[in-house]
């Protein structure tokens, strides 16, 4: 996943956020920087292990789940 994709999820993350608002800014921050944060509506399933570094590297792993079992990924919705 290139720094693009990286940012296709950033911007998908912010959109999801916008229509589905459960806490504020300030609340989120707070969260995400104790690891209590994960979006309810976005996940990601099968990451190669590339992709495992390079989106834990960016820190993209704090605030969305990643899965490898579809069933999983789905009942964590």
């Amino acid at each position: 996943m290139s720094s693009a994709g990286l940012r296709a999820l950033h911007e998908t993350f912010n959109q999801l956020r916008k229509v589905n608002n459960e806490i504020n800014d300030d609340e989120l921050r707070k969260a995400m920087s104790s690891g209590g944060y994960k979006s309810p509506h976005l996940k990601l399933l099968n990451l190669s292990e590339q992709v495992k570094i390079g989106f834990e590297t960016a820190g993209f792993d704090i605030y969305i789940e990643t899965h490898t079992d579809l069933k999983s990924a789905i009942a964590s919705f």
